[in-house]
């Protein structure tokens, strides 16, 4: 299993695809101010337009992304309707062992009521005895 976090310039983590957006918009509108203010020459104007053109693409992957929302929502359907937990087997697995640990724990449950319950009849019984063993003979 790979994992990889993004991080913004500080060094802190993108926690949602939103922030990450309004982090390349945020740069996007900096570049734009920048080409404004200031009388660049044809070199230099070129470099700024290819890197706008790219983060202007970055922009249009905005779709992309949300292609992938509605995939992942897609795949947690599917294995709801296959596992009975949009978590998948994994889900279901772990749900099977909780349901055998639930029936396990009932059943030493219900078996020590039980026993509990003959203590308490033989107790009952015992002192029936004795009381009906009290007499002349």
């Amino acid at each position: 299993m790979t994992v990889s976090s993004l991080k913004d310039s500080t060094g802190e983590p993108l926690v949602s695809v939103e922030q990450l957006v309004q982090r390349i918009d945020s740069e996007i509108a900096k570049d734009e101010d920048e080409l404004k203010k200031k009388d660049l020459d044809s070199e230099t104007k070129d470099r700024v337009q290819r890197r706008r053109q790219r983060r202007l693409d970055r922009r249009s992957k905005r779709k992309t992304m949300s292609r992938l929302r509605r995939q992942e929502r897609e795949l947690k359907r599917r294995d709801a309707e296959k596992y009975g937990d949009e978590r998948g087997f994994i889900g279901w697995f772990f749900k099977l062992v909780w349901k055998i640990f639930k029936t396990i724990l009932y059943v030493v449950l219900f078996a020590v009521v039980c026993y509990i319950g003959v203590i308490v009849y033989r107790v009952y019984r015992d002192k029936q005895k004795r009381k009906t063993s009290r007499g002349l003979l």
